[in-house]
C-alpha cells in the first residue's frame, strides 16, 4: 500500500489530484455561498416580502432570488437557480468521484 503510494507521489499523480480536488471544492464552495446568498434575499423582484408570499409564489420568487434576480431586473430568474442547483449538484458528485479515486490511488480501502 505505502509502496503505491509513494510511486504516485513521484509520478505526479497525487499533486494532480490535490490540485484537480481543490479546484472542485473552491467552486463547489462559491456555488454553495451563491445559493445561500439567494435565500436570504428578504424580497421578492416585486418588493413583496419574501414571507408574505405563499406556495408557488414564494418558491418561484426565492429560485429567482437564486438565480441573481428576475430576468426583467437583470438576473438569471427561475431557469438561472435551476442551473446553479445543477452545477452544485455534479460539483458534489466530482467531489465524492475524486475522494474515492484519491483513495484507490493511494492504496487505502
Amino acid at each position: 500500500m505505502r509502496k503505491n503510494f509513494l510511486a504516485n507521489i513521484f509520478s505526479g499523480l497525487i499533486p494532480q489530484q490535490i490540485a484537480h480536488q481543490n479546484a472542485i471544492r473552491s467552486e463547489l464552495y462559491r456555488t454553495r455561498t451563491a445559493i445561500e446568498i439567494g435565500l436570504q434575499k428578504p424580497f421578492a423582484s416585486t418588493g413583496t416580502p419574501i414571507s408574505e408570499l405563499k406556495g408557488m409564489a414564494r418558491t418561484l420568487a426565492m429560485k429567482a432570488n437564486v438565480g441573481g434576480g428576475s430576468i426583467a431586473a437583470g438576473g438569471r430568474g427561475v431557469r438561472g437557480c435551476d442551473e446553479l442547483l445543477d452545477k452544485y449538484s455534479q460539483l458534489i458528485g466530482m467531489a465524492k468521484e475524486n475522494d474515492l479515486q484519491t483513495k484507490l490511488s493511494s492504496g487505502s480501502r
